[in-house]
């Protein structure tokens, strides 16, 4: 049998009991790209995973690091995430990649040593598992990699029932250059009405109350919203006219929600009235 393609190639033969030879033609290039991709898939990337952290535990707002004129601490990140340079910047001087364990980036945050901001993850988190095989990597920074594309949020859209009072978000992230990755453990979650519904740092959605209301999901720069429906227990009966008004797409988009929330839609409104709403109320 022979070999096709370039010389390099590893032969593996294998003997066989009734005789004869089987040759297996593996291509050692092939293998050690393989081997390369396989680490590079397993890489941590600093604008992917480790900026996101600082959103998402809160270093980088106003009353923390993200402070304008100088962070808490003498450590400056950008606000909110704006800048991935200023940040890799800042927390360079704040590892020791000869002894990781001994990163400030680790130690301080990790409660290790006394921080102004208090615990923000324990030693045995895959918050500070990343951050250290980041620094055991090297600490290094591939620029632009964390531009996103679509962030994705399933479900699109949270309607609870009796029956069904939580709902866990799942987040994923495509990036510019074709790359996906699940990144729920690295956003941001907030309610935009807790009376209705709450939500925790790992993406559950639980139900507080009766309305509308909805999810806003950040990582780093990039956001999406989840509409959340908690439907009111009693419906009322609207009238015959009220229930047959629907004169265009919105009408339609507007009756579909009120259909699930167990909400009459209001009357048709004279032009006096309508006029007044649009203008003063």
């Amino acid at each position: 049998m022979s070999t096709i393609g370039r010389p390099r190639r590893l032969l593996v033969w294998l003997t066989v009991a009734a005789g004869g030879a089987i040759v297996l033609c593996l291509p050692a290039d092939g293998v050690a790209d393989d081997q390369a991709r396989k680490s590079r898939d397993d890489a941590i990337d600093f604008e992917r995973q480790i900026a996101p952290l600082f959103g998402r535990l809160g270093c980088n707002t106003a009353a923390c690091h993200g402070a304008f004129g100088g962070g808490k601490g003498g450590l400056q990140l950008s606000l909110f995430g704006y800048s991935a340079k200023m940040d890799y910047q800042a927390v360079n001087d704040r590892i020791d990649r000869s002894d990781p364990e001994a990163s400030l980036l680790l130690r301080k945050p990790g409660g290790l040593e006394v921080h102004g901001g208090g615990v923000r993850f324990a030693t045995d988190s895959a918050e500070y598992g990343d951050i250290k095989r980041w620094i055991e990597d090297g600490a290094p920074w591939n620029e632009g990699s964390g531009r996103v594309e679509t962030l994705s949020v399933e479900p699109v859209q949270v309607v609870f029932s009796e029956a069904k009072s939580t709902q866990p978000l799942k987040v994923t992230a495509e990036f510019t250059d074709g790359a996906t990755i699940a990144v729920t453990h690295l956003c941001q979650f907030t309610s935009r009405d807790e009376g209705v519904a709450g939500v925790d740092p790992s993406g559950q959605v639980v139900r507080l109350g009766d309305g509308d209301t909805s999810v806003i999901v950040s990582y780093g720069n990039a956001f999406a919203a989840v509409s959340v429906l908690a439907p009111f227990s009693r419906h009322s009966d609207p009238g015959p006219e009220t229930a047959r008004a629907e004169f265009n797409a919105i009408d339609a988009r507007i009756n579909e929600k009120l259909a699930i929330l167990n909400i009459a839609a209001s009357g048709q409104t004279t032009d006096e009235e309508f006029l007044r709403r649009v203008m003063l109320d």
